[in-house]
């Protein structure tokens, strides 16, 4: 099934309009801590949209694979996202489950050494929700 997101093709416009300023391609991302009580906020670089199986477009970060983070969204896939683009000076605030994309440990990151650091990373997509 196929997700409508109203506000995805004003969002694809002011990327474009902003796409000169380094600053429009970093937003701020929370999640739920693990001890599920209190909100964990961090900022996070956007990396394009992800097209889904199914169809749908999602917001598309990368975490280092020993990040906080992972572990708060596996317990806990919620998220609110918060981003301002300067040039135009538009805020969207976005609600919706995280999920990560996890590609398999290379022998390096066992080891530590000679670690390309690349490979420690997982590629994580936003599903934005319309309405809660």
């Amino acid at each position: 099934m196929s997700i409508n997101i109203p506000w995805l093709s004003r969002l694809k416009s002011s990327l474009q309009r902003n796409d000169k300023d380094v600053q429009s391609k970093w937003l701020q991302l929370a999640t739920i801590r693990t001890n599920g009580q209190m909100p964990a906020v961090r900022s996070v670089i956007f990396r394009g949209l992800y097209e889904t199986p199914n169809g749908d477009q999602t917001l598309r970060f990368v975490t280092d694979r020993r990040s906080e983070k992972v572990d708060q969204v596996q317990k806990n896939s919620w998220a609110e996202a918060c981003w301002y683009f300067p040039v135009t000076r538009e805020q969207y605030r976005v609600l919706g489950s995280l999920e990560m994309i996890v590609r398999p440990l290379q022998k390096s990151d066992d080891a530590g050494k000679n670690e390309n650091p690349v490979q420690r990373f997982h590629d994580g997509t936003f599903h934005p929700v319309d309405k809660v």
